[in-house]
């Protein structure tokens, strides 16, 4: 399975994006644009595995207890605890890559639970049935 993030618009603190599964649209994404502060995991391809202990692992079992398996972990040389989760706001992450329905609101992206209900299954699924899952941050491009 192969996921890929691109670049939609910088707005405020937050860089918009979208994510694709084996090329088809799933949700937008949000990264942290903050200036001076390099949270944002370097463009490139990273292998996603599945994360099963940790204080953000057991919030999620109890958040999501029909479909969570483990945190969507991205595994970036020279970064620790890199995941794919919720939120809508810069401020919810450090270089993990948050999930939402749409963009209606400069800078945050909304729905992120139902986005997240909606995507993660599909990877999870992918992980567990041993297919090697990425993850392709594109480079930016014209922001």
């Amino acid at each position: 399975m192969k996921l890929r993030v691109t670049d939609y618009s910088h707005q405020a603190d937050a860089l918009i994006g979208r994510l694709y599964i084996d090329d088809q649209l799933e949700c937008f994404t949000l990264e942290d644009w903050a200036t001076g502060v390099e949270h944002r995991v370097e463009r490139g391809t990273y292998k996603i595995l599945l994360r099963t202990e940790g204080h953000t692992h057991e919030d999620y079992k109890k958040l999501f207890p029909d479909i969570h398996k483990g945190m969507l972990h991205v595994q970036v040389p020279g970064r620790l605890w890199i995941l794919i989760h919720c939120g809508n706001s810069p401020v919810d992450t450090l270089g993990c890559l948050l999930l939402g329905t749409s963009n209606n609101t400069p800078g945050k992206i909304d729905q992120s639970r139902n986005a997240y209900r909606r995507v993660y299954p599909k990877i999870a699924a992918a992980i567990l049935r041993g297919e090697e899952v990425t993850i392709t941050y594109e480079p930016i491009k014209g922001i």
